[in-house]
C-alpha cells in the first residue's frame, strides 16, 4: 500500500511583511534606509523615489513653500517618460516616436489624473558619484568595471540613494526652468521615477530620471 503524506508549511510571518513605506519614515530611519548603496539591478524603487521627494521638498521648505506630497499615478507617468528615454537613449519631453505618450499631457491622461496643474522635469546623470566633465579611466578587476580619476587612484564610488537625489535635484535646481517647476507655489504632488539607462560592462551606469508635478483640477 502507498502512503501519501501531505506537509503544511505554516510561512513566518514576516515572509508576509508589508513594504516599507518610505515616506513616512523619520528622519534618521529614512537616513538609514538611504545609506544604502544604489545598482540597477536592485533598484528599490520606492526607496529611491522617497529620496528625490525628501530633497525636493529640502529646497521648497527652503524657499518657504509647502511641501509637495507623493502621487501614485504621477508616479506612474514619471516612469512612462523615463522608460521611454532609457529605451531611447535620449532625454526629452516629446515622444515623436510613440504617439499614445508624445506630450506630458497624452502621458498624465493615460494614467487617469484630471489636473489644474501639471509640469515635467527629466534628466540622465551617473549612477556613481563621478563629477561631470573630469577625465576619468576605467579598467576591469574580478568581473567588475571600475571608473578612477587616475590610474592608480580610488574608484570612484557608487552612489547611495541618498547622494544620488542629492545629485539629482541638485543638477535640476541649476537649470532655471527645472528650478521654477520644483518652485511652483501652486504644485501639490510629486511623482518620480529613474530608469537605469541601457549599457555595456564599459560603459559608466547611468540612470534617465523623471518628476511630474501635478494638482488637481477642483
Amino acid at each position: 500500500m502507498r502512503l501519501t503524506v501531505w506537509i503544511l508549511l505554516l510561512a513566518s510571518p514576516a515572509v508576509f511583511a508589508a513594504p516599507t513605506n518610505y515616506f513616512e519614515l523619520d528622519a534618521a530611519r529614512f537616513q538609514a534606509a538611504a545609506s544604502q548603496v544604489m545598482a540597477a539591478r536592485t533598484l528599490n524603487h520606492a526607496l529611491l523615489e522617497a529620496a528625490i521627494l525628501r530633497e525636493t521638498n529640502e529646497r521648497r521648505e527652503k524657499g518657504g513653500l509647502p511641501a509637495l506630497k507623493p502621487n501614485v499615478k504621477a508616479t506612474e507617468a514619471a516612469k512612462i517618460q523615463s522608460d521611454i528615454m532609457s529605451k531611447r537613449g535620449s532625454i526629452g519631453h516629446a515622444n515623436p516616436e510613440n504617439a499614445p505618450y508624445r506630450t506630458l499631457e497624452l502621458r498624465v491622461k493615460s494614467v487617469g489624473l484630471e489636473y489644474r496643474l501639471i509640469a515635467e522635469n527629466v534628466a540622465s546623470t551617473f549612477g556613481i558619484q563621478y563629477q561631470s566633465g573630469r577625465t576619468y579611466f576605467r579598467d576591469r578587476q574580478n568581473g567588475r568595471t571600475n571608473f578612477r580619476y587616475s590610474l592608480r587612484g580610488p574608484a570612484i564610488p557608487p552612489h547611495t540613494y541618498a547622494t544620488f537625489a542629492k545629485a539629482l535635484v541638485d543638477a535640476w535646481m541649476n537649470s532655471k526652468g527645472h528650478r521654477e517647476n520644483i518652485m511652483r507655489k501652486e504644485a501639490q504632488y510629486l511623482g518620480s521615477h529613474c530608469t537605469p539607462a541601457r549599457a555595456t560592462e564599459m560603459e559608466m551606469p547611468m540612470y534617465y530620471c523623471t518628476q511630474v508635478f501635478f494638482t488637481p483640477r477642483k
